[in-house]
């Protein structure tokens, strides 16, 4: 681990030296290196021995705090999540609790954390917004609520990889993050006012439904719910009897919640990762993918670029290509100023207000991030953080290449395909999405991608690398996740 910090360093202080003068070729530079990072961090982790070192393996404690772990952590994670609407000390006391169950594992089991290359990154995710990000931020009272829903999302990480070690406990999973999704999209079109929405039918809609006095902004519904369409397309497609049918109905109510929210960009993204995906499937898909990609680049080439924004507010600038453009202006300037600690969680919208005013879209509105995710990264951050970040995408990446290969027809493992496609088809309709609005991975609606990566990591241990499901001590159930 150390030789890859000093890599990270190094790869940190060769970005930050183009940002001076050449702020794009610095971001650029930052993503390749921390990509090449995430790359090596995941081979080194694949060649070594598929079980770590544990003590104490078959004690009854360990054993109880296995089937019980996630269970206990959940009441922490959730309490970390919503820091604004509690008072101080129990989110601590979340965090303390959380800490304690690790140190117990620890202790007992013999490891701190499950066998992922995603821990370093994650690990300078945190210790770089919690000290030099709250160094620099304007609002720390704001800085830290972001930190402790960062921890949150690294909890949940950290306790589905340790959980889910059998496949039944995965089966599982997927089954409570489809309905855990369906609820969130039903939430989230009760939160949606539809004087938000352009479109006359979904407004219409809309306003038939009873409000629950919050409100949600729709490309925030519509971002989050990338994660889980995926995922109930290919378990409906891919599941047996009842199972089939109750993610039918998972599919139905988030199709629903992301039609109605009608974030063009959520749609598009979604919609393309699951052509990609689909493209895994046979031969004559991926040609006929190719054919769709060759069309599609002709009909984007021959419109506006604002094909891509999102119409849920009318005509508002900050909706438009240009808006876009401004503010992704200013988070490069930021990361160009404040290479080393950017400017803390939450402090995007105080200090354009005050050094980087927008034009376009006025000063009267507040933007709360840069609307691009790995902008907002640089921007808050820093490039230490942003090389992080592409560190962390890049051994997502490499776990889902080994599933995509271990599952193939004919393998062993090949039951576990439609689960891969819908992890593999979640998060890059997440990333994809990202690329003009942003869900942060310090946001409350942050927790599902903490979640997908979490259950992919837990699937790449459950998938050995030979193509075959690793030896649990639960029998597989007749038909997985993956049908």
């Amino acid at each position: 681990m150390m030789l890859m910090l000093l890599y990270w360093l190094l790869v940190t202080l060769l970005a930050i030296s183009f940002s001076g003068s050449h702020p794009v070729w610095a971001l650029v530079a930052g993503a390749v290196g921390g990509v090449a990072l995430g790359a090596w961090g995941w081979l080194r982790v694949r060649r070594a021995p598929c079980e770590p070192g544990a003590r104490n393996d078959g004690s009854r404690w360990m054993k109880w705090i296995n089937r019980r772990e996630l269970l206990l952590a959940l009441p922490g994670v959730l309490v970390l999540a919503f820091p604004n609407r509690l008072p101080l000390w129990l989110p601590l006391g979340g965090l303390a609790w959380l800490v304690a169950l690790g140190v117990c594992r620890w202790v007992l089991v013999g490891r701190p954390w499950g066998r992922t290359a995603l821990v370093l990154p994650i690990l300078l995710l945190v210790v770089l917004t919690s000290s030099l990000g709250l160094w620099a931020s304007p609002d720390r009272a704001v800085t830290i609520q972001g930190v402790l829903r960062l921890l949150a999302g690294a909890g949940l990480f950290c306790f589905l990889v340790h959980s889910l070690d059998t496949p039944c406990r995965a089966q599982k999973a997927a089954w409570i993050f489809v309905a855990v999704g369906a609820v969130a999209a039903c939430f989230g079109l009760l939160a949606i006012d539809p004087k938000d929405i352009g479109f006359p039918v979904a407004r219409a809609v809309l306003q038939y439904l009873p409000g629950i006095g919050l409100h949600a902004n729709p490309n925030y519904v519509g971002g989050t719910l990338t994660l889980i369409l995926p995922m109930a397309v290919w378990g409906a497609v891919g599941q047996r009897s009842w199972g089939r049918l109750a993610y039918g109905v998972g599919l139905l109510i988030v199709g629903a919640g992301m039609a109605l929210a009608l974030a063009r960009g959520a749609l598009l993204a979604t919609a393309l990762a699951l052509v990609i995906t689909a493209a895994w499937s046979g031969r004559w898909m991926r040609r006929g993918v190719l054919l769709l990609a060759v069309v599609g680049g002709v009909l984007l080439y021959t419109t506006e670029a604002s094909v891509l924004m999102d119409p849920a507010g009318g005509a508002a600038v900050e909706r438009t290509w240009e808006g876009r453009k401004e503010l992704w202006q200013r988070a490069v300037y930021i990361s160009q100023d404040l290479p080393f600690t950017g400017i803390g969680i939450g402090s995007f919208p105080v200090v354009v207000d005050l050094l980087y005013p927008l034009f376009l879209i006025g000063p009267d509105a507040r933007m709360p991030h840069a609307h691009n995710l790995y902008l907002q990264v640089a921007a808050t951050t820093g490039f230490p953080g942003y090389v992080a970040l592409w560190m962390l995408l890049a051994g997502w990446g490499g776990m889902i290449w080994d599933l995509l290969r271990c599952t193939a027809p004919g393998r062993d493992a090949a039951r576990w395909r439609p689960t891969v496609l819908w992890l593999f088809g979640g998060g890059l309709a997440f990333l994809l999405y990202s690329v003009t609005d942003a869900i942060v991975p310090w946001e409350k609606a942050a927790l599902g991608f903490w979640a997908l990566l979490g259950l992919t990591a837990s699937l790449w241990n459950l998938v050995g690398r030979e193509g075959r499901i690793a030896v649990t001590d639960e029998e597989p159930p007749a038909s997985g996740p993956g049908g």
